[in-house]
């Protein structure tokens, strides 16, 4: 609902259904005529559904988001208009951290001084913080917005794993882009303790 709340109405949504086994299928049914739905005949995980997901995608600009978050009705505008205005391969923003009650959240612990500092700027080189880009943000693809055609010039996937599947892909595209783009706010509010989540696998898939 959060997705389709969004301010910017020029979107393709795309959902893929990863073999799901419960009550998804006819969740989806109600909303075929607002998104797209691909359908996996056998699990694949999470990081090929993403692959197969942005496979389909025709939009300037794509962002791969998770079933366990809710975003800002007004995030993909923003995040549109600063990588649109700037040039950017990929915009960043900003979480908080909830798990009872999206009223109840906490602050994840940015480096503000950095925040602030990259926030009022256009865009960025990676090679300005080569010493602490891998650190300042996470290896998740939720709160990043990138530009596609970059994507594909990259060559970029997501790696078929069961857990941490985005690590390489967010990483490596930071590494990579030429701008980068900061809003120093947020505007994704990702749910903990979610017992479904992939990221609560990990200690089950460590490789």
């Amino acid at each position: 609902e959060s997705v389709l709340s969004q301010t910017v109405k020029n979107t393709e949504i795309i959902c893929v259904d990863d073999a799901s086994t419960d009550n998804t299928p006819q969740i989806l049914k109600t909303y075929e005529n607002k998104m797209t739905v691909i359908t996996n005949t056998e699990n694949c995980m999470a990081g090929e559904s993403r692959n197969r997901g942005f496979e389909k995608a025709s939009g300037e600009y794509v962002i791969f988001l998770d079933a366990d978050d809710v975003y800002e009705p007004d995030m993909l505008q923003k995040a549109y208009d600063k990588a649109k205005y700037c040039g950017s391969d990929i915009c960043i923003f900003k979480e908080d951290l909830f798990s009872d009650s999206i009223g109840n959240r906490t602050n994840y612990a940015y480096a503000e001084s950095i925040m602030q500092d990259f926030g009022k700027r256009d865009f960025f080189s990676p090679k300005e913080l080569s010493d602490m880009l891998f650190g300042l943000w996470n290896g998740w693809a939720w709160d990043k917005l990138f530009r596609r055609e970059f994507i594909l010039e990259t060559g970029l996937k997501f790696q078929n794993l069961k857990s941490s599947n985005d690590g390489l892909f967010v990483h490596a595209a930071l590494a990579s882009a030429e701008r980068i783009s900061l809003l120093n706010e947020v505007l994704v509010h990702h749910r903990l303790g979610n017992g479904n989540s992939v990221s609560n696998t990990r200690d089950r898939s460590w490789e």
